[in-house]
């Protein structure tokens, strides 16, 4: 709860998140915000309320952990039980939503 991951997958991290930061934030599942990412050629950065929370920017960049100078595709999810979502201890947070105003992309 009021937590926030913004984590890039490549070989350097074999399926784990090592390549994350996580952010507190007090209403997160209470009210909207405004999450970004910009995508350079040499660094990534996550933006939550137009503050940046993390910047992912390996050095010396290598296919292990840089093999984002082609096409991508971003995934958006809800995390709930599971090894990275913690034990559910029963159902009762059920249902649930996961609601989203709008996903906008910018190419420059």
């Amino acid at each position: 709860p009021n937590t926030v991951h913004n984590t890039l997958h490549n070989r350097s991290s074999f399926g784990n998140s090592i390549n994350t930061r996580s952010t507190v934030i007090e209403n997160a599942e209470s009210e909207f915000h405004t999450y970004g990412l910009e995508w350079t050629n040499t660094e990534i950065t996550f933006f939550i309320d137009e503050k940046p929370v993390y910047i992912y920017s390996p050095s010396p960049q290598n296919i292990e952990n840089w093999p984002y100078n082609k096409p991508f595709y971003l995934i958006i999810n809800l995390a709930i039980g599971g090894n990275f979502g913690g034990d559910v201890p029963d159902d009762s947070i059920f249902p649930t939503s996961y609601e989203i105003d709008y996903v906008r992309l910018f190419q420059k």
